[in-house]
């Protein structure tokens, strides 16, 4: 619902949890000038009322209904500045929709159109995203549901549109911020673009992402998007042998990330970063909370849903791990970058409980969708190991090497920052044993 030009959302899912987000217009995104460079709120997105193709006057509350779980959805995530129900409706609706008035009126960078067609006891709901400005399609999909599973459960496809629809809007952001000069780029695409070095995973795109982090932080001091980036780059860069003091690196990504959640409580982002801060230093315990609170405030997050899963595991919960990481692989189907995390995820909850096969299938498929994550060629070779496969598991630790540029300090890191994450010493065992059985001295 819509409250002080924010849109509030209700408890789903069972989760107990409300929040507000922003919602309204956002000043014309074209040129950069010296006077945006502050901007940190994230582009405007408009979601038009879907429209009834089947002919069903009682079905008009069905696609006014999905109208405002995407909306509500959309502004969950908190990626995106969402326009009001009313401010959208404003404009009509169904086929009386005035869509070019409110291109021209609403400063919308993105645009949302959808519609349900009924075909027997089936309902297709089809989405489609443009881009405002040029009035391009970025991307259109059909979702089929039976009538029925729709009319009692809409949560299902609209939680199926928003994660195939969000990983679209960040590529088309990241192309965004790609394609503007450095200096020309505000705190938020500063944002946007560190997000992308980041997820690269290579110690020169974490290098760069703190670069940007700090950039931005130079531009808005109280950004908590920006602090939250610092955060899991430094964090990431210690986890994977990069130039500095590891213990040093932690303290900083702590710190950044505290900051970042003083910044902004509620903030899906900077509970995250806390909460990987602390997992990814032994403190899993303390992590889980502020992990499971950001999953609250926006469960369909995926990095977030898997980070939690690996916390778990750290924690020595591998039922419940597995569980939270195949729910962040549903979420992931459309995210390879999301994707890789999650699976990395399941498959050290899978190793933790004895399932082998499923481990190795999970993190060969982690392997496939981001081959520069040597975390994943270690875990690899550690389960070929302790499967007596010596030629595989040497073959993974080798590429593992490789990548990482030195074995012995490759030993080390894993040694010192990644077997003291595990609570229970059985489990730090499990992840060393098959690296020990291919001569590997851990």
């Amino acid at each position: 619902m819509m409250s002080g030009g924010r849109i509030s959302s209700s408890p789903r899912h069972g989760l107990g949890y409300s929040f507000s987000s922003p919602v309204g217009k956002l000043p014309d995104s074209g040129g950069a000038h010296a006077d945006t460079y502050t901007e940190v709120e994230p582009p405007t997105i408009a979601v038009w009322p879907f429209r009834n193709l089947s002919g069903e006057p009682q079905l008009d509350h069905l696609a006014a209904g999905l109208t405002d779980e995407v909306i509500v959805t959309l502004a969950r995530s908190q990626s995106f500045t969402v326009v009001g129900r009313s401010a959208a409706y404003a404009y009509g609706a169904g086929e009386a929709t005035d869509l070019e008035r409110a291109k021209r009126e609403l400063a919308a960078r993105y645009l949302v159109e959808g519609s349900l067609r009924k075909r027997g006891d089936t309902m297709r709901v089809t989405v489609r995203l443009a881009e405002h400005e040029s009035g391009r399609h970025l991307w259109a999909e059909n979702f089929d549901r039976p009538l029925q599973q729709l009319l009692d459960v809409p949560e299902d496809v609209t939680d199926s549109i928003i994660t195939t629809l969000q990983p679209r809007l960040n590529r088309a952001e990241a192309a965004r911020a790609r394609s503007t000069p450095r200096e020309q780029l505000d705190a938020w695409s500063l944002y946007v673009r560190g997000t992308i070095a980041f997820y690269s995973m290579r110690r020169s795109g974490l290098q760069e992402a703190a670069e940007l982090a700090r950039a931005a932080i130079a531009r808005a001091p109280d950004y908590a998007r920006a602090h939250s980036l610092l955060s899991v780059s430094v964090r990431a860069l210690a986890a994977n042998g990069g130039e500095g003091d590891a213990a040093v690196l932690n303290a900083q990504a702590l710190a950044a990330a505290r900051r970042a959640v003083e910044l902004d409580p509620d903030s899906t982002i900077a509970l995250a970063a806390l909460g990987s801060a602390l997992a990814f230093t032994g403190q899993a315990r303390d992590a889980v909370p502020y992990l499971e609170r950001a999953t609250e405030i926006d469960p369909t997050h995926c990095p977030t849903v898997a980070v939690l899963a690996l916390a778990l595991v750290y924690r020595g919960r591998p039922d419940e791990a597995a569980i939270c990481a195949e729910r962040a692989v549903g979420l992931s189907r459309n995210d390879p970058v999301g994707g890789y995390i999650s699976l990395f995820a399941l498959a050290h909850a899978e190793l933790l409980r004895d399932h082998d096969d499923a481990a190795e299938t999970a993190i060969r498929r982690a392997i496939s969708l981001n081959p520069a994550y040597v975390w994943s060629r270690v875990l690899l070779a550690n389960l070929l190991g302790l499967q007596g496969d010596k030629t595989g598991a040497l073959a993974a630790f080798v590429d593992a090497t490789q990548t990482f540029g030195s074995a012995k300090r490759l030993v080390e890191v894993y040694r010192t920052l990644h077997l003291p994450r595990f609570e229970r010493s059985a489990d730090a065992d499990r992840m060393a044993a098959g690296l020990k059985a291919i001569g590997v001295e851990i």
